[in-house]
């Protein structure tokens, strides 16, 4: 699986070549295929409940007084 934009420099990559045609830099051939998250809605999710959470926390703490 060769990847279709150049990871130093952001160019589209040719179909064949070894090399990006703009910065040089070496373009693997081989790259596993890792799962990924969509285009980071999935993690701001998760940062959004963090806080919320903390905040529960927070104000259970200060509210026990």
């Amino acid at each position: 699986m060769r990847p279709t934009v150049c990871y130093s420099c952001g160019a589209d990559l040719e179909e064949t070549g070894e090399h990006c045609h703009r910065c040089g830099a070496v373009v693997p051939t081989n790259i596993p295929n890792y799962p990924r998250f969509g285009g980071g809605g999935f993690i701001v999710t998760i940062w959004i409940l963090f806080l919320v959470l903390v905040a529960v926390y927070v104000i259970s703490w200060i509210s026990m007084d």
